[in-house]
């Protein structure tokens, strides 16, 4: 077998899907109809040998030489790939052959839109510590947010990372859960559904983590340093932590967080975009019910005329607030 002939099975299968990441070697081997073998990836590997050690040294990358073969068939200068042209940008995350071969996206600047999607990945991510950010990050919204991920986290994250953005269901059962309310006693669901969109590319979570600072609050607000882009931040995370509230006539958002550290920095980040939050509130939280494990809640309010300052990204929220 020659390299033209992987070069002519890799042109008909873009021609076939009009898709470059649909060339791989499993592809490639099954429209050759030959077996995979050794040789076979040294074809490809002496073919652009010279081009991937220079890639290699100017970007400190390990580029994959089937890189080169899809930028070949496309008609494609290799340094046009969308992780070489965020290479050109920032210095520290990672990229996996999964990265490669999705031709995965990293903004190269963050406008309202990518800061929005920040928010809610720092508000949802169901992993918090800095390890976890090395490929494997999900980000799960409450039960009744199903609508919220649909709508906007999914189709956000497809345009921003070019993931699939896939919103999938996470079922959780419980032990028994009861509430005590006037006397009588009731059960809590056993079982819990919740929207998850899987952030599942090395490049994407490690950027995240060595480039934007995450999950460190204070870092990330650093590399939004508009007005508009801290912002934008704080409309997504409010979308994914806030609890919309009607109390009489005057509606409200409680904004909830875990952290009491992050709760004095999201409120005096509010009082810069000029939100005038007095207060912040902390008090042991037991999910609603009586034998569930308690932990400390600090929340801030948002209320009426504060909310005409925010574009309200939630669904739930408008309809609770707004009707």
């Amino acid at each position: 077998m020659k390299f033209e002939d992987i070069l002519d099975a890799a042109k008909e299968i873009y021609q076939e899907t009009g898709r470059l990441e649909d060339i791989t070697f499993n592809s490639l081997v099954k429209h050759i109809g030959c077996t995979l073998s050794g040789s076979f990836g040294r074809k490809i590997e002496g073919r652009y040998r010279s081009e991937v050690e220079e890639i290699n040294g100017k970007y400190d990358v390990k580029i994959p030489p089937i890189a080169l073969l899809r930028a070949e068939v496309g008609g494609q200068d290799i340094e046009d790939h969308p992780l070489l042209k965020a290479k050109k940008v920032y210095d520290d995350f990672s990229i996996s052959m999964f990265d490669w071969g999705k031709f995965i996206t990293i903004p190269l600047e963050i406008g309202i839109d990518e800061a929005e999607l920040l928010g809610i990945i720092w508000s949802d991510a169901r992993k918090r510590n800095r390890d976890a950010y090395n490929g494997e990050l999900n980000v799960v919204g409450r039960s009744n947010d199903f609508e919220l991920y649909n709508e906007f986290v999914g189709p956000r994250v497809k345009e921003v990372f070019n993931l699939s953005g896939e919103v999938t269901t996470l079922t959780f059962t419980f032990p028994k859960l009861t509430r005590t309310r006037k006397g009588k006693t009731y059960e809590g669901p056993k079982i819990i559904k919740e929207p998850c969109v899987r952030l599942g590319s090395k490049a994407v979570s490690t950027w995240l983590s060595n480039d934007m600072g995450f999950p460190n609050l204070e870092a990330i607000l650093e590399k939004l340093p508009l007005k508009r882009q801290k912002l934008a931040f704080m409309e997504g995370y409010i979308a994914g932590k806030g609890i919309p509230i009607l109390n009489g006539i005057y509606p409200k958002i409680e904004v909830y967080h875990g952290e009491k550290s992050d709760t004095e920095f999201i409120k005096k980040t509010l009082n810069e975009l000029g939100f005038n939050i007095k207060n912040f509130y902390g008090r042991v939280h037991k999910g609603g019910f009586d034998n569930f494990p308690e932990y400390m809640r600090y929340s801030i309010n948002l209320y009426a005329k504060q909310l005409k300052e925010l574009n309200i990204l939630n669904p739930r929220h408008k309809k609770v607030l707004y009707g």
